[in-house]
């Protein structure tokens, strides 16, 4: 029975919202079986630990012998989670909460003196914003519903007595980045937003030993290889928060 399964494993089909088949050896590099006395009890007790991951709902069906399966990929972001995330993040029904805990966005809080030389870094590949008599949870539940959320990789925040005199300040010192003009602000507490690593750069390369780790889903690689979601639109150099 094992070795019926995982044979079936790199033509069995992974996503029942797209209009074409989406099939496992096309966005995932792993597998990995384990039997059950119930395959769907077992199945739901690791969604119920780890979450649904690219599921919808838990599992269905009846309560049978079997094997849980679950399909990883080691060479990072699948092309089937990047479809995922764009979806719900474009999906209007979806509530804030939701995209915030989905984001790919990496938060971090920094002190306002930690937002220049991370801009300069950059080599002026940054977009600076500002949410004003905001703390910092609700500017990333701003941020996340922005237009530019989907263009970035990283958001740095700092909180700051006086937008506008902060914002004039780094512009001055860093410059306008990937703006033409400056950031329209005002004289309020709230806190400055900078965007950093544009997603139309490549990204990263992925460590040998990473994909190496745990034995490879046989017929990975085959077919017509892995279908990539459209890179996001570049950020409007003319809106604001």
């Amino acid at each position: 029975a094992g070795s019926r399964c995982k044979d079936r494993l790199p033509k069995m089909r992974v996503s029942s919202s797209s209009a074409e088949p989406v099939y496992a050896h096309e966005v995932f590099t792993h597998a990995f079986l384990a039997p059950a006395p119930s395959a769907k009890a077992a199945g739901n007790r690791l969604l119920e630990s780890f979450g649904l991951g690219l599921r919808q709902k838990r599992l269905l069906g009846g309560e049978c012998k079997g094997f849980v399966i679950v399909f990883v990929n080691n060479a990072g972001e699948s092309s089937l989670a990047q479809a995922t995330r764009t979806a719900k993040m474009n999906d209007r029904g979806s509530s804030v909460d939701d995209r915030l805990n989905r984001t790919h966005l990496a938060f971090a809080d920094v002190p306002v003196a930690g937002l220049g030389p991370a801009a300069d870094e950059s080599r002026g590949a940054f977009l600076l914003t500002c949410v004003s008599d905001r703390g910092l949870q609700e500017c990333r539940r701003r941020i996340v519903t922005s237009q530019w959320h989907d263009s970035f990789r990283r958001c740095l925040m700092a909180q700051v007595p006086d937008c506008k005199s902060a914002t004039e300040c780094f512009c001055a010192k860093h410059g306008l980045g990937l703006r033409n003009i400056a950031v329209r602000a005002r004289s309020r507490p709230g806190c400055l937003v900078l965007l950093l690593d544009r997603r139309s750069a490549p990204a990263a390369p992925v460590p040998a030993e990473a994909a190496a780790c745990v034995p490879p889903l046989h017929g990975a690689g085959s077919g017509s290889g892995p279908r990539h979601a459209p890179e996001p639109p570049a950020p409007g150099a003319r809106s604001s928060a």
